[in-house]
């Protein structure tokens, strides 16, 4: 199967993908939603709960930190050193022939299984296959200042996991992350990596239904 066709930058700034989002919930018919997300998904149930929080049930965040809890962390703990990739995805082409030649690699370093590398890297395999993942990073640049997620408390009721091991999100922002939630919070501290819903299913699954149930 081909990749789908590749967005700018400019087309998928965290504000747009929010709207993307409560798009979907307006053509399902859906008022509030249960939200979980991963990574990029992590920071769009961030922002979605901020600025519509009439339309998000509860959240369930992995990995990815409160942005007002990141931003906090690049200025006063080792967070930068850990998101450096986000500065040098800004270049034009040149991540995208890197990583083609080299993803498989990576992902396997970071902790990611086996098979689950070979998969995304497969998918993945071409400059032109990887331009629209590495414009998500491109766009984080692009999105309207202050964006709402990070001047807004989450009142929605919040679980975050993260992974005591990740390479790319440290604890001090995961530390942080309570401090921005208003609502009633969870915090699961998972003994792994970045990968959470590959490496670690049944542990993510607890998490999102003690969340959804509660």
């Amino acid at each position: 199967m081909p990749p789908p066709p590749t967005l700018g930058g400019a087309a998928i700034t965290v504000d747009k993908l929010v709207d993307d989002l409560i798009g979907l919930l307006d053509a399902a018919g859906i008022e509030r939603a249960h939200l979980v997300g991963h990574d990029w998904g992590g920071l769009l149930c961030w922002a979605t709960a901020a600025a519509r929080p009439d339309r998000v049930a509860s959240l369930t965040v992995l990995s990815t930190p409160h942005p007002r809890a990141m931003m906090w962390a690049i200025r006063h703990a080792d967070q930068a050193r850990k998101s450096w990739h986000l500065l040098a995805f800004q270049l034009p082409w040149l991540p995208e022939l890197i990583l083609s030649k080299t993803l498989i690699v990576e992902l396997i370093r970071s902790g990611l299984l086996v098979d689950k590398a070979i998969h995304y890297a497969k998918r993945h395999s071409s400059a032109k296959a990887l331009r629209g993942p590495v414009n998500y990073y491109r766009a984080v640049f692009l999105s309207p200042r202050p964006a709402k997620s990070d001047q807004q408390e989450i009142s929605a009721p919040t679980t975050y996991v993260w992974g005591r091991h990740d390479r790319y999100l440290g604890r001090a922002a995961a530390a942080r992350t309570a401090g921005f939630v208003c609502g009633p919070s969870s915090f699961v501290d998972v003994d792994g990596g970045h990968w959470l819903p590959e490496n670690h299913p049944d542990e993510v699954a607890d998490a999102v239904l003690a969340r959804v149930l509660s």
